[in-house]
């Protein structure tokens, strides 16, 4: 039973009647959208809304599985907007060049060690194998030539004392690192006389050899390519190609050296360049180094001869530039075990067998 008033009834059956009349499309079709967006205050809409409460009601994982990204990904228009990245403001060119002009590259890249992956080219366990025996017959050398000159070799000192301590003699003390067994690590030793003048003849080798080729390649191109015949037998072929050589010699020994600390034959053969007292040497001391080198080699390697009468196995251009050159092999164990390394040290050592 209705227990409602006639008057409440009554009113029910109005708004009923009144609701069936109405036109739903008829009413969205005259409502403007965009004067009813104009006048809604969004700031004070989202003062009054509580975000975090609003937050929390979504289910983000919900969401995300309802994500269609192939779909989303496929509607960008990547080149429109690289067009509209600023690329010049973001890198600008002034930028990159006050950063450029506070790092000193040379000393960054010898610590990182780029110059091993010349030698990881080679196999390890023949170019150890190779290692090794300079490394002995580099140190047979020093203790053959002590003998002659009466030089109490023994008392020498290894290697600087930031990287060997107090070691002496040729070879310094046993040192249990090879494969397990006991040897001596020559790890930042001195490089003797033979090392030094080895590495310096495979390097000259090396430039000249590849500027020959280099001149025969171009030469080649420059007659089949241009027509152009350029005689190296006349004096103004000969003079640009001895000028040429010269240039690169220095660029062979310089460049490498300021970058990784050792020249091609010297990472080959796992020397490096270090300061007096072992540290890495800055820009400035490698220049200077390889100018002094330059008379070292000409004088007929009389620069070289001086390795055999000072103490730190130095050079006249290291000791100009207070340098030193020793070994090191990178992540490999510097280290020799033989009978020959027993005799060259002067001690007992390891047993033959080691």
């Amino acid at each position: 039973m209705d227990r409602r008033l006639p008057g409440e009834r009554l009113a029910g059956e109005i708004a009923t009647a009144v609701l069936r009349n109405i036109d739903a499309n008829e009413i969205a079709r005259n409502i403007d959208v965009d004067e009813l967006v104009a006048r809604i205050d969004v700031d004070a809409l989202l003062a009054r809304m509580d975000l975090d409460a609003l937050l929390a009601r979504i289910d983000l994982d919900r969401v995300v599985e309802r994500l269609d990204v192939d779909a989303i990904v496929a509607r960008i228009d990547v080149d429109a907007v690289a067009r509209r990245v600023p690329i010049e403001d973001l890198v600008g060119t002034a930028t990159i060049q006050r950063a450029v002009d506070g790092v000193d590259l040379g000393p960054a890249l010898r610590r990182a060690g780029l110059a091993d992956i010349v030698a990881q080219s080679v196999g390890r366990s023949t170019l150890d194998t190779v290692r090794r025996r300079i490394v002995a017959v580099d140190a047979l050398g020093e203790r053959l030539t002590g003998t002659l000159l009466r030089q109490d070799i023994d008392a020498w000192p290894a290697g600087p004392v930031q990287l060997v301590g107090d070691e002496t003699g040729p070879l310094g003390e046993v040192d249990g690192t090879h494969d397990g067994a006991a040897g001596w690590n020559v790890a930042g030793h001195y490089v003797g006389p033979l090392g030094r003048a080895l590495a310096t003849t495979a390097d000259v080798a090396g430039a000249v050899s590849s500027w020959t080729l280099v001149t025969t390649i171009v030469l080649t191109l420059l007659a089949r390519g241009f027509g152009l015949d350029v005689n190296l037998t006349d004096p103004t072929g000969g003079i640009g190609f001895t000028i040429g050589l010269a240039l690169w010699i220095g660029g062979w020994f310089l460049l490498p050296l300021e970058v990784f600390g050792r020249t091609p034959a010297m990472s080959l053969l796992g020397m490096r360049v270090v300061t007096h007292d072992g540290g890495v040497p800055g820009s400035r001391t490698i220049l200077l180094r390889s100018v002094a080198q330059l008379p070292s080699v000409v004088l007929l390697g009389i620069g070289y001869v001086w390795t055999l009468f000072d103490r730190h196995r130095r050079t006249l251009h290291d000791r100009v530039a207070r340098t030193a050159v020793v070994w090191d092999w990178g992540d490999r164990e510097a280290t020799i075990a033989s009978p020959l390394g027993r005799w060259v040290a002067g001690s007992e050592g390891p047993s033959a067998g080691a």
